[in-house]
């Protein structure tokens, strides 16, 4: 008498119901990127597709394009954080470009989705705002184009989070009431 019953979700600790027949996979922050739905899938590919675009209209420097585009394709679809890069000898601010790398893997390449950045991408992109005539502004400098990336990862987990939640819950109310009188 008086005594408290735990109850468990099922679903709760079954892990991703698209990862689970292949994988047991807890739900978290990484998942929600990394996960092996076609949709989920489909969608952060599609969203990283247009990313060369979005940082060309940001004036990003050249250099830090592929390499910030390289590593978000890799760390989604690879879980692990072993990314390497190889940066050409006759890269502009080389020196700079591998310190920055080396920062960014000592933080952790996956937590560029998080909003951790090595300062260095902002002295980089500093460096290339300096060289270049025509870009000037107080919108243009290191500081605000880092800004603005941190910004995209979050928008983009933010993508990924409401598909994860779409898939899960269903699209509209009826939906979401289907889905979980089926449980």
């Amino acid at each position: 008498m008086n005594q408290r019953l735990k109850c468990e979700d099922p679903d709760r600790t079954a892990g991703c119901t698209a990862c689970r027949p292949v994988h047991s996979v807890d739900k978290t922050v990484d998942h929600v990127l990394q996960c092996r739905s076609p949709l989920q899938r489909g969608l952060l590919i599609e969203r990283l597709s247009s990313f060369t675009a979005t940082l060309r209209e940001w004036k990003t420097a050249p250099n830090i394009c592929q390499i910030l585009l390289a590593a978000a394709h890799h760390w989604i679809l690879t879980p692990w954080d072993d990314f390497e890069f190889h940066v050409p000898d006759n890269t502009p601010s080389l020196q700079l470009v591998l310190s920055a790398m080396k920062a960014q893997t000592e933080i952790g390449w996956g937590l560029m989705f998080r909003g951790f950045l090595s300062s260095d991408w902002r002295r980089i992109q500093d460096s290339f705002f300096a060289q270049r005539t025509g870009i000037s502004g107080k919108l243009n400098t290191g500081q605000h184009w880092a800004r603005r990336l941190v910004s995209w990862y979050f928008a983009t987990f933010r993508i990924a989070w409401f598909q994860r939640n779409l898939d899960k819950h269903g699209a509209e109310e009826f939906g979401q009431q289907v889905i979980l009188k089926a449980r």
